[in-house]
């Protein structure tokens, strides 16, 4: 695994020209990736990108949905007929239906695979566009910042870090599908 920085651009033109920028600062042909990224809900085609499907774990989120309700139904349920005593026979209904509503949830947000998954859930990072990639492998370099700045210049967007394979100066490993980790003009990690 190598580190590696990318960056999303509209067009082939732009990074042609950040392509050549990042040769003119010493950064070696090899060390360059370029490659397209087909719009959401396209990743599962064979493209030249090498986009293979695999499973963040929304495949599955209807089946952990209704495992997660019936689990939680039957936790209320049990609540409820504890709490009908006390309360009334509405108890338990309210109680079931709480209980499912409550493990529908949680059953979705447990099935998907990573952190990265559960805030892309709830808004706060963005599946990746369509567009046009750039990526460094910066594991040669002794300032990767460089690169970051040359891409967040020259236009590039969502700007992030990465580890992967990198094999005939391809990033071997890249999934459209996972979420980038994005890091700010400085270098830095957003904690968005």
């Amino acid at each position: 695994m190598v580190p590696i920085i990318a960056g999303r651009f509209d067009s082939f033109a732009q990074v042609r020209n950040v392509k050549q920028l990042l040769r003119t600062q010493g950064i070696a042909d090899e060390a360059i990736s370029i490659f397209y990224v087909n719009p959401p809900g396209q990743h599962d085609l064979p493209t030249a990108a090498g986009d293979q499907p695999t499973n963040s774990g929304e495949n599955y989120a209807d089946t952990d949905a209704l495992t997660g309700a019936a689990g939680g139904a039957a936790a209320g349920l049990a609540f409820g007929l504890a709490a009908a005593a006390a309360t009334g026979p509405s108890a338990p209904l309210i109680a079931a239906g709480v209980g499912g509503y409550t493990g529908s949830l949680t059953g979705v947000l447990s099935g998907l695979s990573d952190d990265g998954d559960y805030r892309a859930a709830l808004g706060h990072v963005r599946p990746r566009e369509a567009c046009v990639v750039v990526a460094i492998n910066v594991s040669g370099l002794t300032n990767g910042l460089m690169v970051v700045s040359v891409l967040h210049k020259h236009g590039g967007q969502d700007i992030e870090q990465a580890w992967g394979q990198w094999r005939a100066g391809q990033w071997a490993d890249f999934d459209p599908r996972t979420l980038p980790s994005l890091i700010n003009e400085g270098g830095y990690p957003n904690d968005d």
